[in-house]
């Protein structure tokens, strides 16, 4: 693999991207890809991967187990994601798909800010990550 050049934090606020399968890991049920806009990053200890919030364009509505219904499924729903890059020393880029791990942040609750914020947030799933060059905030 050859090494990215990293974008600056500054500058990938407000990018578009699309986060779809990694072949052979699964996905979102009903989903092919889910897209949206960097709208932070998150500054990482100390030698790890930046980590980014990201606004999907439409909620993520995922059913999912565990619930007290007679079905044992509840619908819920997700605004945002944080993601990062799994590879150690890449970087989410403009040249090349990158695969990343996918956090999500239930719709209503805080968007996580640090990566104390972090440490409770559960890896939902593997998926490769392109970055817009257009920049829609």
């Amino acid at each position: 693999m050859m090494m990215m050049t990293p974008i600056p934090a500054a500058s990938i606020i407000g990018r578009h991207v699309t986060l779809n399968e990694q072949a052979g890991e699964g996905w979102f049920a009903g989903y092919a890809a889910v897209t949206g806009i960097i709208k932070s990053v998150i500054q990482p200890r100390r030698g790890d991967n930046l980590y980014y919030v990201v606004q999907f364009d439409s909620p993520l509505e995922l059913q999912e187990t565990g619930a007290a219904t007679p079905s044992g499924f509840i619908l819920r729903r997700y605004s945002h994601c944080v993601i990062h890059c799994r590879w150690e020393g890449f970087d989410i880029n403009f040249d090349s798909p990158v695969s990343v791990h996918v956090m999500l942040v239930p719709a209503g609750t805080g968007i996580p800010n640090s990566t104390a914020e972090l440490v409770g947030m559960q890896i939902r799933k593997w998926g490769m990550c392109i970055v817009s060059n257009n920049n829609r905030s």
